[in-house]
């Protein structure tokens, strides 16, 4: 039994220690990843970053860290709920007229 729990205890700190982080310009979270489709089209959505699609973000993604789109279809999610949240403040990309699709 105290293995049982020992193993519990240790894959739970596992699981809550998911670690990502999203930026638009200066504003940064650093309890966030990105989510949408495959997180590459939120993060593009919010930072139209060349680094959404070359793989410095990828790490960032919400899929990457096993939240799936059916736990967080939300453009910036909480990686210890899985649930949707606020992006970070900033300047996005869909401010002005350059929103993309």
């Amino acid at each position: 039994m105290i293995v049982g729990n020992s193993i519990t205890i240790i894959l739970a700190a596992l699981t809550t220690s998911a670690y990502a982080i999203c930026h638009i310009g200066t504003s940064i979270d650093m309890n966030c990843c990105w989510g949408g489709a495959a997180g590459e089209d939120a993060c593009f959505r919010q930072q139209k970053s060349i680094n959404c699609g070359n793989g410095i973000e990828q790490a960032n993604f919400c899929k990457n860290i096993g939240i799936d789109r059916t736990r967080c279809d939300a453009d910036c999610c909480d990686p210890r709920t899985g649930w949707g949240k606020p992006c970070p403040k900033g300047k996005n990309a869909c401010d002005g007229t350059n929103c993309p699709n």
